[in-house]
């Protein structure tokens, strides 16, 4: 149902923003930071009212990556917890922190916020992604099966299917998107970055 919902508001709101672009009469280029921080900026300042609704529209995302930055930062205090039997006050603040003065580049120029995204989203989820399908499909299979059937009852012969889906095919797949994400990275960091670099 989360997988649905998520996927449903993706879309709805892609019927939303790309026919307000093209109604804007602006190319919504490459998506992205570009496309949310550029293109949509651009649109709003051109329409009646476009101020407001900008400022609704860029306080909603704000929202969006607030609450998503908790949870993704919970993970990290949770192991300092656990781990290393840090409190849970420093251990917020100290990430917290962190991950503020990791943002500053991004308030310099935006081509930081490239270096980032093109790191977080082509080679550190995927490389997330295919060690999760690794460690579920042959560390942990029966464990990993057992936990899927206790949630949508007996599989049988699908249980096993779904185990040697996640092992092959998806370790392909995701192994692929990883070498494809790596070379894009490489691709940035020789041209656009080092052109960045070199006017500097």
């Amino acid at each position: 149902m989360i997988a649905a919902l998520d996927t449903f508001v993706a879309v709805l709101v892609g019927f939303v923003v790309f026919p307000f672009l093209f109604a804007a009469g602006i190319d919504p280029g490459s998506g992205g930071p570009g496309g949310i921080f550029v293109s949509l900026t651009t649109a709003f300042a051109g329409i009646p009212g476009g101020r407001v609704l900008g400022i609704v529209f860029f306080g909603m995302v704000g929202l969006a990556a607030l609450s998503s930055a908790i949870s993704i930062l919970e993970v990290l205090v949770s192991y300092l917890i656990d781990e290393l039997g840090v409190a849970r006050m420093p251990a917020s603040i100290a990430l917290g922190v962190a991950v503020f003065l990791l943002g500053v580049p991004v308030t310099i120029d935006l081509i930081f916020l490239d270096l980032f995204d093109l790191l977080a989203d082509g080679i550190l989820l995927v490389l997330g992604s295919l060690l999760l399908a690794l460690f579920v499909g042959w560390v942990i299979p029966k464990a990993a099966r057992e936990e899927l059937e206790r949630g949508i009852g007996d599989l049988g012969a699908l249980g096993t299917a779904w185990i040697w889906v996640v092992r092959v095919p998806i370790v392909a797949v995701v192994l692929v998107s990883l070498y494809l994400g790596v070379v894009d990275y490489v691709d940035f960091l020789t041209g656009g970055f080092a052109e960045w670099l070199a006017a500097r």
